[in-house]
């Protein structure tokens, strides 16, 4: 009996001199020059999280936000030994409306703060490699159908390995299921549908799918340079049909767009709602 109340002695002892260590340790840290300067400073790296708006049946990205994470900061700087405020560490602050909990709306532009513009071009009959060939580098998107895939596909795979991205367009649950499995078969992950006339069982397959639903009612089909200088605004989602009249304006479509500080990205890049 004596050697187990030494054991629950001994025990006692440990476990309280831990607590005093961890006390101790965040005494020390509060008083450390370092802490206190995150402290102070903290709310100037802060950035509130921006909810999705929402209206009827469309929505529009909100943007994650960012706290400082104060133990994991202070432990970054520390090792560096000096107080630094790119040595801040972050959490992300999700909204709390989000696209990624409404599939069932139609994203129709990007978040206006993050001055993104994306420019989307309809397949159709034409050829992705006139538009690939004027674009150079810049990162766009394509709307294609299941009639497309097997014409197009050695230039679908050119668009992904560019960095470009491919969307979906079908009016039909067999051409939606038969144009999903080929894709898949060629390890293309399609996260985006394009909308064109809201049709409502479209929207239910990507939904189903987890899949967003891209819609707008301005399709830039004559004097594109002109209706561009229309319709720009930061969020713009640009759709164009491939014409000659496209392809000949494209590149002072380009430039006009960057002149005005924007950037040009695919619809991910545009519509997620990270920085």
């Amino acid at each position: 009996m004596k050697k187990v109340f030494e054991y629950i002695g001994l025990i006692s002892l440990v476990c309280f001199s831990f607590f005093i260590t961890e006390k101790t340790t965040l005494v020390v840290q509060e008083v450390d020059e370092i802490m206190i300067k995150i402290k102070d400073n903290m709310h100037n790296y802060t950035i509130k999280s921006v909810d999705a708006k929402i209206d009827k049946d469309t929505i529009i990205p909100g943007l994650v936000g960012k706290s400082v994470n104060i133990g994991k900061s202070y432990q970054n700087m520390k090792e560096k030994g000096l107080y630094d405020q790119t040595f801040y560490i972050y959490d992300s602050l999700v909204p709390t409306i989000s696209i990624d909990d409404n599939f069932d709306k139609y994203i129709t532009s990007g978040n206006f703060e993050k001055r993104m513009v994306s420019l989307v071009f309809l397949v159709e009959n034409r050829n992705i490699s006139d538009i690939q060939n004027i674009i150079g580098n810049t990162p766009v998107s394509f709307v294609i159908e299941n009639s497309n895939v097997d014409r197009e596909l050695d230039n679908i795979l050119s668009t992904v390995n560019l960095k470009n991205e491919i969307l979906i367009s079908t009016n039909t649950d067999e051409s939606y299921n038969l144009l999903t499995k080929k894709l898949n078969s060629l390890n293309i992950n399609i996260n985006y549908c394009y909308n064109e006339s809201k049709d409502m069982r479209f929207l239910r397959n990507c939904q189903n799918d987890q899949k967003y639903s891209i819609y707008t009612s301005n399709i830039i089909n004559k004097e594109p340079l002109r209706e561009v200088k229309r319709y720009l605004n930061s969020g713009s989602i640009l759709v164009f049909k491939i014409t000659d009249e496209l392809k000949n304006e494209l590149p002072n479509i380009i430039s006009y767009i960057k002149s005005r500080g924007y950037t040009i990205n695919t619809i991910s890049e545009h519509l997620t709602e990270n920085w």
